[in-house]
C-alpha cells in the first residue's frame, strides 16, 4: 500500500521541482520574461527547462547579474548574451550543451572553458583579458571574435568549419589555421568599411581635386589678365587721364588728331637701326597729333614726351622712336 502512494506521489515531486535563483536582477529578468512569478529566489524548473535564447547586457540591465547560479537548468539554452556586465569568469556554461551561440563580449574575463559546448557556432569575446583560448572541441565554430584580449597564440586547427575571423592578426605570434585555408580574415561589412573609409581621400580623388584646382588656378590667371588688359588699353590708354599740355607754349587749348606723315630714314627703332617697314618718302598714319591753337605750332610725342607734358601718347603697331 505505502508503495502504491509513493508513484502516486511521485509525478507531483517532480512536477513541482524548483531551480534556485539567489541573483535578485536574473530573477527579476525572469519575471519580466514571464518564466516566473514572485521574488523568492526560485523558479519552477519546468517554466524554464524549454528556454532557448537569454540576454543580461549590462547596457539593459543595471545593476547587472552577477551570479548566474541556476542556468545550467535551462538545458535547451542556444542563445546566450552577457555583454559588459564585469563577469570575471564564465564557468557556469558546462550543462548547457545545446548552446550556439555565446556573446561575453567587454568584461573581465581571463579564461574561458568551452569545452563541453561541443554545438557552438558562433563566439565573441571580444575586448576581455584573455591570454589563452582554447577552442580544440568547438569543431562546429563558424565565427569568432576574439580581438581586444591578450593572446600571443591562436590554434585553429580544430575548426575546420570556421568562416570568419576577428583578430588582432598583427599581434599574434603563431595563428595556426592549418586545417582551413578558406576562413576569412578581420572581414569588414558595409557600415565598417564606410566607417573605415571615412575621411579618407583615394588616388583618384587626389588627382580629380588636383586637376581642378589647377584648371580653376589657370581659369582665374586668364581673367585677371583679360581684365587688366581691358582696364589698361580702354581706361588708360584709350581715356589719357593727365590734363593737356602744349609743349611749347604750355597752352591748353591744343587739338589731337590721327594724321598721315611722310616717313624717313629719321624714323627707326629702339635698337637705332632703319626700319625697314618704311621706305622713303612713304606715308603712314601717326595717333597723338596735336595742333596748337595758340602757338600754331604742331608736333608729335613719343612715350617719354607724352609723360613729360602730361600724355599717355603711343603708337599702336609700330616700334617707330618719334621726336
Amino acid at each position: 500500500m505505502k508503495k502504491v502512494l509513493f508513484l502516486l506521489m511521485f509525478p507531483i515531486i517532480g512536477f513541482s521541482q524548483y531551480t534556485s535563483i539567489p541573483d535578485k536582477v536574473f530573477e527579476e529578468t525572469l519575471i519580466d520574461l514571464e518564466y516566473d512569478t514572485v521574488f523568492d529566489g526560485k523558479v519552477l524548473t519546468a517554466n524554464i527547462i524549454r528556454v532557448k535564447s537569454l540576454e543580461f547586457n549590462g547596457l539593459q540591465t543595471w545593476p547587472p547579474v552577477s551570479d548566474f547560479t541556476g542556468i545550467k537548468d535551462f538545458e535547451a539554452l542556444e542563445q546566450l548574451s552577457v555583454r559588459n556586465i564585469n563577469l570575471k569568469n564564465i564557468d557556469f556554461l558546462s550543462n548547457n550543451k545545446a548552446l550556439t551561440y555565446l556573446n561575453c563580449e567587454g568584461n573581465q574575463l581571463t579564461s574561458l572553458d568551452l569545452s563541453n559546448n561541443k554545438a557552438l557556432t558562433y563566439l565573441n569575446c571580444e575586448s576581455n583579458q584573455l591570454t589563452n583560448l582554447d577552442l580544440s572541441n568547438n569543431k562546429e565554430l563558424t565565427y569568432l571574435i576574439c580581438r581586444g584580449n591578450q593572446l600571443q597564440e591562436l590554434d585553429l586547427r580544430s575548426n575546420p568549419t570556421l568562416a570568419e575571423l576577428y583578430c588582432e592578426k598583427e599581434l599574434l605570434k603563431n595563428l595556426n589555421l592549418r586545417n582551413n585555408n578558406s576562413v576569412k580574415i578581420n572581414k569588414l561589412n558595409k557600415e565598417e568599411k564606410k566607417e573605415k573609409n571615412k575621411g579618407k581621400v583615394k588616388f583618384m580623388d587626389y588627382l580629380i581635386i588636383s586637376l581642378g584646382i589647377i584648371f580653376l588656378s589657370f581659369f582665374i590667371i586668364t581673367i585677371f589678365n583679360a581684365f587688366t588688359y581691358v582696364l589698361f588699353r580702354v581706361v588708360l590708354i584709350g581715356f589719357p587721364i593727365y590734363k593737356k599740355k602744349c609743349p611749347h607754349c604750355n597752352s591748353e587749348d591744343i587739338n589731337f588728331t590721327d594724321k598721315q606723315v611722310h616717313t624717313g630714314p629719321k624714323h627707326i627703332t629702339k635698337s637705332g637701326l632703319a626700319d625697314k617697314r618704311y621706305k622713303n618718302n612713304s606715308m603712314t598714319t601717326v595717333k597723338y597729333y596735336f595742333e596748337c591753337m595758340k602757338c600754331k605750332k604742331s608736333n608729335f610725342f613719343s612715350s617719354s614726351k607724352s609723360k613729360k607734358y602730361g600724355y599717355l601718347a603711343k603708337i599702336l603697331g609700330d616700334d617707330i622712336r618719334l621726336f
